[in-house]
């Protein structure tokens, strides 16, 4: 990115590089292996959208199953590929950030603040304006950071995203209906990337990594997924507000891949909650089937709707995990019968808040 090559040129390059190494120094290598392959600063929109497409396009020749060349006599079936991949890109230019095959790629809405924090003087006092938006950086570095420290396979289980989609794949097919039924664990590596992020006391520990001076972690995002994710880990005996609990957390939610999180958590709640082993299996799949509805929703929805979406899914939110705790508590208590009531009385609820939620905020089709 010629943007990119230009910021590194000016005098704040040592602290742009240091801010990203710094964030990427946080993990260490117990935690899983790191599969990221670079960082694009993108600060216009057409950057955005060709770095996008760039790292798909590298996936698709990395992995040999979906080969394209472009430099070559591209068929008609790899340019209308090559097509997508450049909507999509297009479709997300406006993106804070996007984590997409082993890049992380800032985009245009992140750059230009996280350039105004490296340029801020380092002797002189912030005032509240600077602070704000060095939390915001920080959140962001350190979030995107977290992404990556899971197993591979992650990536894998996510697949296809909707932003694997094409527009015409797209056609007359109900947005909701995709994003409620695809991917049942992607909302958990959303939701404990983002706790892990703001754990008490973690905000201190960025700030020192990136060199950036901030006030306090950011909490503005990912609401619903934080929210699901820490009652979860009450359940498993792991106090979110604890700053000391934060290593058991980091081995529970990035111990191994995350198709196997939902089991993990099963097993630490078993173990805490004292519930027959035999349980362990109905009880992973509950996990599975507690989910906010998805946050993916809300962005293909109009902006002046965003709000109220998303105070409509915290609500959804916390009474899906009031009734997963009422089955947890059952089968602790040893009334099966009752757990397995609940469980039905769960599902039928949580279609019946589905169904609310779609015809409250219609998604727009393709």
């Amino acid at each position: 990115m010629q943007g990119a090559r230009d910021l590194l040129a000016t005098p704040a390059s040592e602290r742009i590089q240091h801010a990203i190494v710094g964030s990427a120094s946080l993990f260490d290598a117990r935690r899983g292996q790191s599969i990221l392959k670079g960082v694009v600063l993108a600060d216009t929109p057409e950057e955005m959208a060709l770095s996008w497409a760039a790292t798909v396009i590298a996936e698709w020749n990395r992995d040999g199953k979906h080969p394209v060349d472009i430099t070559a006599n591209p068929t008609p079936e790899q340019r209308a590929d090559v097509e997508g991949a450049l909507k999509t890109g297009w479709k997300l230019r406006a993106s804070a950030v996007a984590f997409q095959n082993d890049w992380i790629t800032y985009g245009p809405s992140f750059t230009p603040l996280f350039v105004a924090a490296t340029n801020d003087d380092a002797a002189a006092p912030l005032n509240s304006q600077q602070l704000e938006r060095n939390r915001f950086v920080n959140r962001v570095l350190a979030h995107e950071m977290e992404h990556v420290v899971t197993f591979p396979s992650w990536s894998q289980t996510l697949k296809p995203s909707l932003t694997d989609l094409t527009l015409a794949q797209l056609a007359n097919k109900s947005l909701f209906a995709y994003l409620a039924g695809q991917q049942p664990v992607r909302w958990m590596e959303e939701g404990g990337t983002d706790l892990l992020t703001v754990w008490t006391g973690n905000s201190d520990r960025i700030a020192a990594a990136t060199g950036l001076r901030a006030a306090g972690p950011e909490r503005n995002n990912y609401e619903a997924e934080r929210m699901g994710m820490t009652r979860l880990l009450e359940l498993a005996g792991i106090d979110t507000d604890r700053a000391v609990d934060r290593a058991a957390a980091e081995e529970l939610l990035q111990g191994g891949t995350l198709e196997q999180e939902p089991r993990r958590i099963a097993e630490r709640i078993v173990a805490q909650k004292k519930i027959d082993a035999a349980h362990l299996d109905e009880l992973t799949d509950r996990i599975v089937r507690t989910a906010p509805v998805s946050p993916y929703i809300v962005a293909v929805l109009p902006k002046k709707l965003h709000g109220p979406a998303d105070a409509l899914i915290n609500t959804i939110t916390a009474r899906r995990f009031d009734r997963f705790e009422r089955y947890v508590n059952a089968l602790a208590a040893g009334t099966v019968a009752e757990a397995r009531a609940l469980a039905v009385e769960a599902d039928r609820a949580s279609a019946s808040e589905d169904q609310a939620f779609e015809r409250q905020f219609p998604a727009p089709r393709a």
